[in-house]
């Protein structure tokens, strides 16, 4: 028959099993419109509204190698609802170019392909629910 003091340490044990069980999901998002072997990509990915925009819940930062096209893995995300800012740092300085009032200089984009009027997409445009490992295609494009 078990001990109490071994049952007890078999439980301390697996609750961390229990607890780190949660599931997450891996997003990857393949950014097209690209010149292959120049510059980079940024994506920025936004856990809810409020922080559309303005407070990012993950930033990466991705070589463009010899495709058109980049994947960039954003591993490890609790289910739910995210939406993706993207730019083309077609001269990798770490920053997007923009001209007068603001207009971004290099192309840029977001998730479902959404578009702003006078300034970025919606939230509601570039949401997306993530339940399990997904791959979404964002297509950057330059404002004219």
């Amino acid at each position: 028959m078990m001990s109490y003091r071994f049952a007890s340490v078999l439980l301390f044990l697996l609750l961390p099993l229990e607890a780190s069980s949660e599931e997450t999901a891996n997003l990857t998002v393949r950014v097209q419109g690209v010149t292959p072997g120049q510059g980079e990509v940024e994506v920025t990915l936004f856990s809810d509204e409020e922080s559309w925009m303005e407070n990012a819940a993950h930033v990466l930062r991705e070589p463009v190698g010899d495709e058109a096209w980049v994947d960039v893995l954003v591993p490890g995300l609790a289910p739910g609802d995210y939406a993706a800012s993207v730019y083309y740092d077609q001269d990798g300085d770490g920053e997007l170019d923009s001209g007068m009032f603001r207009i971004p200089k290099e192309p840029v984009g977001f998730s479902n392909d959404a578009r702003g009027k006078f300034g970025p997409a919606k939230w509601d445009a570039a949401r997306f629910t993530l339940d399990g490992d997904l791959l979404i295609t964002v297509n950057v494009v330059k404002i004219r």
